[in-house]
């Protein structure tokens, strides 16, 4: 019997191994097969409720990694978390956004939103994360957020932007005058001090907040804890000679009075005992505490001592598919400002598509057969009913 074989087989052996490829093929296609069903399934349970990415923090970061997934014409949800706005809602003026003019943080946090809202594919959930688990059920890593309302959410991608928090002093008084008289940040709201203004503090921010407090008062006293400085020694040099600035080491504030509107007085235990000053504004340059906090957060990434997650330079945390950005990711900037957070939560956003492009392509036509189901969820989250075409905004 002669068996008509394919032209580049030309010995039985050969043939052998051109049968053993084609079964290969065919189950490596059904497997294919196997996955996109099974995780078609998984995805299905979530409902409405898939995206390409789920953003954990509505502070600042979060907000500009949504504005970046709007500009690329893709799907997320943006948690708010407990404090919406996070830090920024605290600040009286905000004046160091290029291109923006001074405004409260408020109104900033505000315009932002008003932006996302306007888009098709970005939605804000005014709700808190409680759990975040991965789903391997299907052959793929999916991650799958629980809220404290209960919804659960879905997506290929995750970027953390749980921010930060300063670090106050803690003393009686204290509490009543922040944001009033007490600030944390002296790019933000330097712009409201006079009088007699100080700054606590030893590190590089603490004198990068007295440089930019002289542009607003003609004299700052910087109070420090210990006996010498932490900061850079060229940081140090440039306050030396300065007679605009007054450095007084050993001294620590025990506490903050006043008429329970302003600030007037604060009390000063010194090496030779207790002092009372007049002050007017005080300026806190004592660190910040990132917000890792959560038990499932820690399961999943890696932090270092201090609590920061550790990333890369693509923002890429120690488990694949997990991005973080803002405050909680920067632990070598010692003046956390805006522009360093819409710089990371921007690479943050790009990378997190970029991962979930290749999530898709893993899986020929998942990515279609998706976006049918996902094109339908936006019309119904914007209230736009109209038809799909060749624009269409995921996909």
């Amino acid at each position: 019997m002669k068996l008509n074989l394919p032209l580049y087989v030309n010995s039985w052996s050969q043939l052998f191994l051109w049968f053993i490829a084609l079964i290969c093929t065919a189950a490596c296609s059904a497997e294919r097969g196997n996955v996109q069903d099974r995780l078609s399934e998984v995805i299905s349970a979530c409902g409405d409720r898939f995206v390409d990415v789920i953003i954990v923090g509505g502070g600042p970061a979060g907000l500009a990694a949504g504005r970046k997934v709007v500009s690329l014409r893709r799907s997320a949800v943006i948690f708010m978390g407990d404090v919406p706005g996070g830090q920024l809602i605290g600040s009286v003026l905000v004046d160091n956004v290029p291109g923006v003019p001074g405004q409260p943080g408020w109104q900033l946090i505000e315009s932002e939103e008003a932006c996302i809202k306007k888009s098709e594919t970005v939605h804000i959930e005014y709700d808190i994360v409680v759990d975040l688990a991965i789903d391997r059920s299907s052959g793929k890593k999916l991650f799958i957020v629980t809220t404290k309302e209960g919804d659960a959410w879905c997506a290929p991608a995750i970027i953390l932007a749980t921010g930060g928090t300063a670090k106050f002093l803690e003393v009686p008084g204290e509490a009543d005058y922040v944001n009033k008289s007490i600030f944390t940040c002296a790019s933000c709201d330097g712009s409201l001090a006079r009088g007699n203004v100080f700054v606590v503090g030893g590190g590089d921010a603490s004198i990068d907040a007295l440089m930019t407090l002289l542009n607003y008062v003609p004299h700052c006293t910087l109070l420090v804890r210990k006996h010498a400085l932490r900061a850079s020694a060229a940081l140090q040099e440039r306050i030396r000679h300065n007679g605009h600035i007054t450095i007084r080491y050993g001294v620590e504030v025990v506490e903050v009075k006043g008429d329970g509107e302003r600030m007037h007085q604060l009390l000063l235990k010194t090496d030779h005992g207790f002092e009372l000053v007049d002050a007017d504004y005080l300026f806190l340059s004592i660190g910040h505490r990132p917000t890792t906090d959560y038990p499932w957060l820690r399961l999943l990434v890696a932090c270092d001592r201090q609590g920061y997650i550790g990333v890369d330079c693509h923002q890429q945390t120690s488990c694949a598919g997990i991005f973080a950005a803002g405050e909680v990711a920067m632990p070598f900037v010692e003046e956390h400002q805006l522009v360093y957070v819409y710089g990371t939560s921007t690479r943050a956003a790009k990378q997190a598509l970029d991962y979930c492009d290749r999530w898709y392509e893993e899986i020929p036509g998942l990515k279609e057969s998706l976006a049918p189901r996902l094109y339908q969820r936006q019309r119904r989250l914007s209230g736009l009913q109209t038809a799909p075409n060749q624009y269409d905004p995921l996909y």
